[in-house]
């Protein structure tokens, strides 16, 4: 084999692994890098401990909610997952690897020009035209699935953290309210028994009042020990230790009121529900895969460059006596198996189905779940206008009323125990439809996506009876 016979057969090398590991990377790399702009969470390896990565002394519901946004482990998953969707797309757009083959005679083959002794070859697999583009398009939609699963995670963990911090407030505020209405009993049996030492009480009354007595602190009892998985739950989605101590909420932000009517919240879930999301994209995923499974009747094409290491001719005088032979060929390969290639055609249009079907059944459900939703945060703020404009204040004054008369001799103190029972009730139901206001926005902006209450108030949370 001459020596310009190896530097051309060494060039064409090169350029044919160039060209192959070239092809298709720009605009993959270009999507990749538009995409990432997009991202909310920082990179997991730039989550370095810093001042912002420990809650403050007096966290409101919006640092706890930020805190689980940088930690959770299932919401990084769910990054990482997305990212490694991304890398998939340069991968599956890319060219096969080209082929180098080797062969040796062991037996050499005598032509007219000399002995053969060895063989070098080197080809390249071209798919039918737009298999690539489409494969990479499949490989795009899929990520565009894991984006919204990575946003609808999110906003589930949002809605979470929300639900659960309520959850505490709850808890800790009925704790307090409780704990007040028993300190009153207590200052009430002492009277009767005062009352009951100069006989102007009977014993029933007294047997009575520390019933009531031990109905509250059994309450609270059991409200103290829904204070330890409320906190591990809410530790478990900030991704700290279950053990670790969360702070009392000293001054409570509440949300305020939604500006926003059910046809246009309709109207949001529809464009931009990430569940929806997920399926619009694997619905793209499988119109793709549809028509990538239809190019599989065309075949691909094959480009080969061979060359022969000929040895000089034994008679010197023969014309290109020693000359290396370089053959360019082409082949197809031929798909006949058309049965096995309808089949996969078939089972890419049935999977559209499929998948279109689930997208209308989730739409209708989630707009049932939408309309469930606004109807309990109405029916919670209606709930607490009616008990702070109404049936507290009455309740109020019918305590006062009941207690006065009870002082002058003039009521029992039945009647002051059981407009206290009353008092105590409503006073619970307001925390709890303070608390299911919340919850219930929180499951609303879970559901469109979106974050539509800005406006929060302070509520400093006074225990006053």
């Amino acid at each position: 084999m001459g020596r310009s016979s190896h530097i051309c057969f060494f060039l064409a090398v090169v350029a044919v692994i160039v060209v192959s590991g070239c092809a298709h990377n720009n605009p993959s790399d270009a999507v990749i890098l538009q995409t990432s702009s997009n991202i909310n969470l920082p990179d997991s390896a730039t989550l370095t401990p810093t001042s912002e990565d420990y809650l403050p002394q007096n966290p409101t519901v919006r640092d706890y909610v930020k805190y689980a946004l940088l930690h959770n482990s299932k919401l990084k998953s769910a990054f990482e997952e997305w990212k490694a969707a991304l890398m998939k797309i340069p991968q599956v757009k890319a060219l096969p690897d080209p082929k180098f083959t080797y062969a040796y005679y062991i037996k050499k083959v005598e032509t007219r020009v000399g002995p053969q002794e060895q063989r070098f070859a080197l080809s390249q697999t071209f798919p039918w035209l737009s298999k690539l583009m489409l494969a990479g398009d499949v490989a795009a939609a899929e990520a565009l699935a894991k984006k919204a699963r990575y946003e609808s995670i999110k906003w589930d963990i949002v809605a979470k953290v929300k639900k659960t911090f309520f959850d505490y407030v709850y808890l800790l505020n009925a704790i307090g309210i409780t704990q007040s209405n028993l300190e009153f009993l207590r200052h009430l049996e002492m009277a009767i028994q005062t009352k009951y030492a100069s006989s102007t009480a009977a014993y029933a009354s007294l047997l009575r009042l520390q019933t009531e007595m031990g109905r509250l602190e059994d309450r609270i009892k059991s409200l103290k020990d829904l204070l330890g998985p409320t906190k591990a739950e809410l530790n478990s989605l900030l991704n700290r230790a279950v053990e670790a101590p969360l702070p009392v909420p000293q001054n409570v932000q509440w949300p305020g009121t939604i500006r926003l009517t059910e046809k246009e919240a309709l109207k949001k879930l529809e464009k931009q529900n990430p569940e929806l999301k997920i399926l619009e994209a694997q619905i793209e995923k499988a119109k793709k895969s549809l028509e990538l499974s239809k190019k599989k009747f065309y075949p691909d094409l094959t480009v080969s460059l061979t060359t022969i290491d000929t040895n000089e001719a034994r008679n010197p005088s023969v014309e290109d006596s020693g000359k290396d032979p370089f053959i360019l060929g082409f082949s197809v390969n031929v798909p006949i198996w058309w049965k096995k290639y309808e089949a996969a055609i078939h089972e890419a249009h049935l999977k559209l189905q499929a998948t279109q079907n689930a997208y209308e059944n989730k739409k209708l459900a989630l707009k049932a779940s939408l309309k469930k939703a606004l109807f309990n945060w109405n029916d919670a703020e209606r709930k607490i206008d009616l008990y702070e404009n109404g049936l507290i204040p009455k309740a109020n004054q019918a305590f006062q009323v009941s207690l006065k008369n009870y002082e002058t001799g003039e009521g029992s103190y039945t009647d002051v125990i059981d407009i206290e029972r009353m008092l105590l009730e409503f006073q619970l139901n307001l925390e709890e439809a303070k608390v299911n206001r919340a919850k219930w926005l929180a499951e609303i902006e879970r559901i469109l996506g979106e974050q539509i209450v800005t406006e929060w108030t302070l509520n400093n949370n006074k225990r006053e009876k």
